[in-house]
């Protein structure tokens, strides 16, 4: 194989551009000169150019080394431009590099060119090839312009580039990894599939063999690493889309940590931004991960502190703060013993992360990544982990919240017939059912002024674009659910509301589904989680409900009687409709069928406090509006007008 590693300043031949024309060609002894009409950089690379000159003067990157097969520039690929040049009849094109083929019959010079080529030096090779590739006989391949769009990103930051084939990169590793250092780092790109042996051997060599013997060589997985090697894949196996996808698969198979490398797809040649942003995240990387490694050892200790803290609450401090206090509010004591945890999990972590030495190197590290990431050439198209953790954030979904069988919250959310969904917007206070005196156990206040009605919102679908095009007196009577939908906010109206009896959506706390109904004849079971005012409820909504049907059930013992008339059998039919419908008329109302009493609604989630008690503070804001008293003084001018359009 030719050792061709081009010397630090060397031209590479095919990180030309398509529009950079070869004056002339010189060799003198071992050195070759090439000399290239000016060009530019090409306007699209002006502010990638910028974006990889501050990563490399932030993280002193002292060489970049690009491995990849095809700067392979054997004889093989020589002999491939001849036969093409003769065939597109551009034999004299040919003979001007390479006399020796005089005729147009392969047979007649293949051997003389294998020849002549073995007793040729590497500067002359190299200028021969120099001169092929020139006369553009074979269309560029998407390795040659993924080099060359890598070369014109790279090479005027840094003045050590090599491009070079896997056997250069053999020959020169062990040297490079000795001069690398934090204060003069090595920045190495692999591609993956190589068509060739290793020389001495019958072991085929890829990028990702190549890349795990660095890590090795260089002690990258020691956690006293000092990380003045940095490493990457480069290859047209996979797409932009599926980088992450592929970087998951080598680490697993291959046993690589995530913060060691990052592969790049080959199709980000198209955009010198996206191949720009890739090389960005690609030493972000490290940083990323390191900054994580420093958050999950600052929670792993701080729940190790909580738990043991935890384990010194007395029986006498749990009696008061977990018992006593949830029995009070009518909370469920899991709920307590969570938040007292959270507390102090949030407490030992920033008291872990703030100590010293442990927040210099974070907010180094932090300085230095936000440093890489900006400027944000291309907005990568984001997984959907961002957008889950925020709903995640935002919402408490219906598994968890039902399977408990958490009390109405400011925020529920409940859907109807399987398609409308509504949110449960009341003071918090006017919702909870605390335990008492005699009067008020099992109740939201005294029995004449407790709260009997709740106002529901229907929710609708509306995008964030069209968010923006609304004015300011639309926005007044609108509330807005974030995360609701991929790419789209809840929309609800305050003129839009529905009362209904709030032991109607109780019966989703009675349900392990969070379904509002009710089986007359088969009770369900007392949740165990049930504390005594909970328990008082329960036989509060059974007795409710018992005596709510018994006028349901009179028009239907009477509906069942064949001599009544059509009329008749309507106008009980719509007696026992508006009966069931509780309060307000809704689609598809509720019915009553086989002792099963279904109002069709379903609690499917909690929009958390923090989000919806914005949404309550907008709605007590919309029914507090002001109304001014009208403007006499333009009367005759709106008459007159009115007049006109009449």
């Amino acid at each position: 194989m030719d050792n061709l590693l081009p010397e630090n300043n060397a031209i590479n031949p095919h990180a030309a551009q398509d529009d950079q024309v070869i004056k002339s060609v010189e060799l003198s002894g071992d050195q070759l000169s090439i000399e290239k009409a000016e060009a530019d950089t090409p306007q699209p690379y002006v502010l990638s150019n910028k974006v990889i000159g501050k990563l490399i003067a932030t993280l002193n990157i002292n060489r970049v080394v690009y491995v990849d097969d095809y700067f392979d520039f054997g004889i093989e690929k020589v002999i491939e431009h001849i036969v093409v040049g003769i065939a597109k009849n551009k034999l004299e094109e040919i003979q001007s590099v390479l006399p020796q083929v005089e005729e147009e019959a392969r047979d007649s010079w293949e051997s003389e060119i294998r020849s002549y080529w073995d007793q040729t030096d590497v500067p002359t090779r190299r200028s021969i090839m120099q001169q092929l590739l020139a006369l553009k006989l074979i269309p560029d391949t998407e390795d040659k312009v993924a080099a060359n769009a890598l070369d014109t990103l790279i090479r005027p930051q840094v003045e050590n580039y090599h491009p070079v084939t896997p056997e250069d990169w053999d020959a020169n590793k062990d040297a490079w990894f000795a001069e690398a250092s934090t204060e003069k780092k090595l920045l190495c790109l692999f591609d993956i599939q190589f068509t060739h042996l290793r020389a001495g051997t019958q072991v085929p060599v890829n990028g990702i063999i190549i890349l795990e013997e660095a890590i090795n060589a260089v002690g990258a997985k020691e956690d006293t690493y000092d990380g003045k090697a940095l490493f990457g894949l480069f290859s047209h196996e996979f797409t932009i889309d599926s980088e992450r996808e592929k970087g998951e698969e080598i680490c697993q198979e291959h046993h690589i940590p995530k913060n060691l490398f990052l592969p790049l797809s080959k199709k980000r040649h198209r955009d010198p931004d996206k191949l720009a942003a890739g090389l960005q995240m690609l030493v972000l990387n490290i940083y990323t991960i390191t900054i994580k490694d420093i958050i999950k050892d600052a929670i792993g200790k701080a729940y190790t502190r909580t738990s043991e803290e935890l384990d010194k609450l007395d029986v006498f401090a749990f009696d008061d703060m977990v018992l006593h206090s949830s029995l009070k509010e009518g909370v469920w004591e899991g709920e307590t013993m969570i938040r007292l945890f959270v507390l102090l999990l949030q407490k030992h972590g920033w008291d872990d992360l703030a100590s010293s030495p442990r927040a210099g190197r974070f907010n180094e590290l932090i300085r230095i990544a936000r440093e890489l990431a900006s400027p944000r050439l291309i907005k990568s198209k984001t997984q959907e982990t961002p957008k889950n953790w925020r709903r995640l954030e935002l919402y408490q979904e219906k598994e968890s919240l039902n399977a408990f069988h958490t009390p109405l919250r400011l925020g529920d959310i409940f859907e109807l017939n399987s398609k409308y969904q509504y949110i449960l917007l009341s003071p918090p206070c006017d919702l909870m059912v605390r335990s008492g005196s005699e009067e008020t156990m099992g109740r939201r206040g005294r029995k004449e002024t407790e709260v009997k009605y709740v106002d529901l919102f229907r929710i609708k679908d509306i995008s964030y674009e069209n968010v923006n095009k609304l004015t300011g007196e639309q926005l007044s009577v609108l509330g807005f659910l974030k995360n609701y939908k991929t790419n789209k906010f809840g929309r609800i109206s305050f003129k839009e509301r529905i009362i209904i009896p709030i032991e109607v959506l109780d019966l989703a706390v009675l349900n392990s589904e969070g379904i509002c109904q009710l089986n007359l004849a088969n009770k369900p079971e007392i949740p165990a989680q049930f504390h005594p005012a909970w328990l008082e409820r329960y036989t509060i909504l059974i007795n409710h409900f018992d005596k709510w049907i018994e006028p349901i059930k009179y028009l239907n013992i009477i509906l069942a009687k064949p001599e009544l008339t059509h009329q008749e059998r309507e106008s009980l039919e719509l007696t026992k409709s508006n009966y069931l419908n509780p309060g307000t008329s809704l689609p598809g109302g509720p019915t009553y069928e086989n002792d099963i009493l279904d109002f069709k609604f379903r609690r499917v989630a909690n929009y958390r406090h923090s989000a919806s008690q914005h949404l309550l503070t907008a709605y007590s804001h919309f029914l507090s509006r002001a109304a001014e008293d009208h403007d006499f003084s333009i009367g005759n001018n709106v008459t007159a007008e009115v007049d006109k359009k009449s």
